[in-house]
């Protein structure tokens, strides 16, 4: 095909979606290459009917754009785009509104946005180095989004911003990213990652709950939440070799601040968490060889408590505040415990060590600032084997 033929058809699969806009139903179907399909709905909000577009592209660099307008409606889009090299443009303006799109091949890209309250979103992609870029927003309303990603060098870039919102976000293979930030409060995210360097960022604000999963060997999760007003909560687990994990947990001194569930299953692996806030809590299991566990906790009424099994693992706590708590487990060879809990006031802090095993160390210390009220420090380690040493030291 020439190029002006090739351009008159462009242009006029262009004008038709147009044209078909009018009855608030579009239906496109295109099959081939360099194929264009732009569909714009608008109505006057009120008792306007919904509008809907169906759009099919199969073959190679096809670009979707769809865009609509009903604030008095419902809106709902759904595309799908087979071969390489594809694009999608979405946007929605309006209230409980439904997108769905499925990509499939190499090198495509997809960007959603919806503005609007009670929006729901499902996005996948099967391929390799695939995006997807999402956008969901208003003030008062919820929203709920799925992706699914299979392939390796995806990408998925997703805000939302709104109280409530729900972001379920699936990735199979190596290489992928995933990047969520929601805002105001009270959101939920669930990620599921398998396979090898694949990293997940996310940022919640307002008091959220995040739950995470990765398989494979070098992979990171790095997640941030602010717990305030309702309290965050986290539960990671990862399986593999060289697997990381951060978790930043901050509020204000008094006010409740979060808690974290963590377990890691390999070799290598390495987590650090940093809680902030009164009555945070951390429960944790690492098993494996040659795993290492950071902790900083601040603020009243906070606690740590779980095990390492395995050799060669080692384990940091440094407690801040006040009336503190740990209960800290190794089974297994060249294991290491340090702990240090500084007090303020109140009952004082409460340290439970025990390691089985041989050459294993464990290290104790409890500080009591005594500024005010009556302190009384606890302090218990336990050890069964050979080889093995403690430290303990209490005093100001």
């Amino acid at each position: 095909m020439c190029a002006r033929t090739l351009l008159a058809a462009m242009i006029s699969m262009v004008l038709a979606a147009h044209a078909s806009a009018d009855n608030s139903d579009v239906t496109v179907s295109q099959a081939g290459d360099l194929n264009v399909a732009q569909v714009t709905q608008v109505s006057n909000g009120g008792q306007s009917p919904p509008n809907s577009a169906s759009v099919d592209q199969e073959g190679t660099h096809n670009n979707v754009d769809v865009s609509q307008e009903n604030y008095g409606g419902r809106n709902t889009v759904s595309a799908s785009q087979t071969g390489q090299g594809n694009g999608s443009t979405l946007s929605q303006y309006g209230v409980e509104q439904t997108l769905s799109t499925a990509q499939q091949g190499s090198n495509n890209s997809l960007s959603g946005a919806q503005i609007g309250r009670g929006n729901t979103a499902q996005l996948s992609q099967v391929g390799d180095s695939n995006h997807i870029n999402a956008f969901q927003y208003s003030e008062d309303g919820t929203h709920a989004l799925e992706v699914a990603q299979s392939g390796v060098s995806n990408s998925t870039f997703v805000s939302q911003y709104d109280a409530s919102s729900v972001a379920s976000i699936y990735q199979e293979g190596d290489h992928n990213g995933i990047n969520l930030l929601q805002s105001v409060r009270a959101n939920n995210y669930s990620g599921e990652q398998s396979g090898s360097d694949n990293f997940a960022l996310v940022n919640q604000a307002g008091g959220a709950s995040a739950h995470t999963s990765q398989t494979g060997t070098a992979n990171t999760i790095d997640l941030q939440q602010t717990a305030w007003p309702f309290g965050a909560t986290t539960s990671i687990m990862q399986t593999g070799t060289a697997n990381d994990a951060t978790v930043v947990q901050t509020d204000a001194g008094r006010y409740s601040g979060g808690s974290v569930s963590l377990t890691q299953d390999g070799q290598s692996n390495v987590a650090d968490v940093t809680a902030t806030g009164a009555w945070s809590n951390l429960e944790f299991a690492q098993t494996g060889t040659a795993n290492q566990l950071n902790v900083v906790q601040s603020g009243r009424n906070v606690s740590t408590v779980g095990s390492s099994t395995g050799d060669g693992n080692q384990v940091d706590v440094a407690q801040d505040g006040d009336d503190h708590s740990l209960d800290l487990v190794q089974n297994g060879n060249d294991n290491m415990i340090v702990a240090t809990q500084d007090g303020y006031w109140g009952e004082g802090d409460i340290g439970s060590v025990s390691q089985t095993g041989s050459f294993n160390f464990a290290s104790l210390t409890q500080n009591p600032s005594g500024v005010e009220g009556t302190l009384s420090n606890t302090a218990v380690i336990s050890q069964t084997g050979m080889g093995n040493s403690a430290v303990v030291t209490q005093g100001q």
